[in-house]
């Protein structure tokens, strides 16, 4: 094991000011061509099961125009019925041991075991006023033989056993259509139990669409599983959907593209509101509210993606987030939290082939900082990120975030402090738990699996504001 000095910087807790009458700051939009404000493209339809777009090519390499350019998110489509829509219901979904109505020709469902049998291909359900223990119903598959007889049985639902509990996996079912019956999402709510599980995972489903649905994880706290995760999946639609932490992430999406979430409130998620990696498309949000998780979120930033904010409202921590990041997604008439000041804290590309960036401002300043002694006000509830890596051997420095060539994408590190002593730490290798306690001598003591790291924290002056900064050991291999 090599031993690596890590610097990393906080950027959007503790940044303390020391002038008065300080004004929140938002995150410049991304100026449109023609500076017009984003209108509604109602009546153009919109991708998916109720807009009737053609998505014969999702899979031709052909990208259709993104919604993007024209100034707007695409308008989302009345659930109302399939009337209002001008598309029928497809009538090879389903399952063979319940029947859709003979009135609309959608399953009517009110119990998990009910929904389960209902996901087909094409099938539409309507789920009835309640809440739905998913975990409850896997109860009944409690060892590996029984869940293995359940898949063999099952071709397009599949229980997947996580660390401490098991999930549903819905996978190769396009033109998939979910809605709250009441069309209001705090009445309809699928929750479960276990920590690692996710609520709903949608694996190579094409054409997807949830409507007026709460979903989360029973109890708050830390969370390693997500809310919805999709992967390998396209055209995906959610409107009026409250989705809560403590899942990692409310929309955790890997290898999909043209993802559209309408009126919907994302929150208190352990990580952040959403996750895009190696996605493509369209990824749309529109009138949502995301609010009280610990960042505002992670995207791999990529030429085929466009990442867009259409009249959204932001949280305190969100609001940092993309403060720093506002050049990595479009933001149109949208509202961020009133934070205090913070620094012009940016980074670019420095041009010199060697695929790092150069974190301008601040500065690091050995000779302005000053060693202080931990405590609960620096640390509590507080997020950092990294800005640099000394290794003590040669004192050679590189600045974060890395370039891997390999991988083609950019890699840094992260790191979470809660008030209860727990956390979580991220590199290149993924997320996991920590936890930290502050010792006698002022240092910050961070458990990560086997390893304890010791932590010194700094602060330094430039002009009206202080910047707190934690250096502490990294072992990397």
């Amino acid at each position: 094991m090599m031993k690596k000095l890590i610097s990393l910087l906080v950027i959007f807790a503790l940044i303390l000011t020391l002038a008065a009458g300080c004004t929140g700051k938002a995150p410049a939009a991304v100026p449109d061509d023609d500076d017009d404000e984003p209108s509604s493209s109602a009546g153009s339809g919109k991708p998916g099961f109720w807009g009737g777009k053609n998505d014969d090519d999702a899979d031709s390499g052909d990208t259709p125009s993104s919604p993007a350019d024209s100034g707007s998110a695409p308008a989302p489509a009345d659930p109302s019925g399939t009337e209002s829509s001008g598309v029928s219901v497809p009538a090879d979904g389903g399952s063979d041991e319940i029947e859709p109505s003979a009135d609309d020709g959608f399953y009517h469902v009110s119990s998990v075991e009910e929904f389960i049998q209902a996901i087909g291909p094409g099938a539409g359900i309507i789920v009835e006023k309640g809440t739905y223990n998913i975990s409850e119903f896997l109860a009944d598959y409690p060892n590996a033989r029984d869940r293995d007889q359940w898949n063999e049985e099952h071709e397009f639902v599949r229980i997947q056993q996580q660390y401490d509990g098991p999930e549903i996996v819905i996978t190769g079912v396009d033109w998939l259509y979910i809605e709250g019956a009441t069309g209001d999402s705090a009445e309809v709510e699928f929750i479960v139990e276990p920590r690692y599980a996710t609520v709903f995972t949608f694996e190579d489903c094409d054409n997807l669409e949830l409507f007026s649905l709460k979903l989360g994880h029973t109890e708050a706290g830390d969370c390693s599983g997500d809310v919805i995760y999709l992967e390998d999946c396209r055209n995906v639609t959610m409107t009026d959907m409250d989705l809560y932490g403590c899942g990692c992430y409310g929309v955790s999406a890997y290898d999909s593209k043209d993802i559209y979430i309408y009126d919907s409130h994302i929150h208190d998620c352990s990580f952040g509101p959403f996750n895009f990696s190696g996605c493509r498309g369209d990824l749309f949000f529109d009138n949502c509210v995301l609010d009280g998780s610990a960042t505002g979120g992670d995207y791999w930033e990529s030429d085929s993606a466009d990442l867009c904010f259409f009249d959204c409202t932001f949280g305190q921590n969100e609001s940092y987030y993309w403060s720093y990041y506002s050049d990595m997604a479009r933001f149109d008439n949208c509202t961020f939290a009133d934070n205090s000041e913070w620094a012009d804290y940016e980074y670019e590309y420095e041009g010199d082939g060697d695929g790092q960036y150069d974190w301008e401002s601040p500065e690091w300043d050995f000779d302005k900082m000053s060693a202080v002694k931990a405590d609960n006000t620096y640390l509590d509830n507080t997020y950092w990120m990294s800005y640099m890596m000394v290794d003590p051997a040669d004192g050679s420095t590189t600045y974060f975030p890395l370039y891997d060539e390999a991988a083609g994408d950019y890699k840094d590190i992260q790191m979470m402090l809660y008030d209860d002593g727990t956390g979580w730490f991220r590199d290149w290798d993924g997320p996991r738990d920590i936890t930290w306690t502050l010792e006698d001598d002022g240092i910050v003591a961070i458990t990560d699996g086997d390893c304890v790291y010791r932590a010194t924290i700094y602060t330094q002056e430039e002009g009206d504001a202080y910047y707190l900064w934690i250096m502490m050991d990294y072992m990397d291999d």
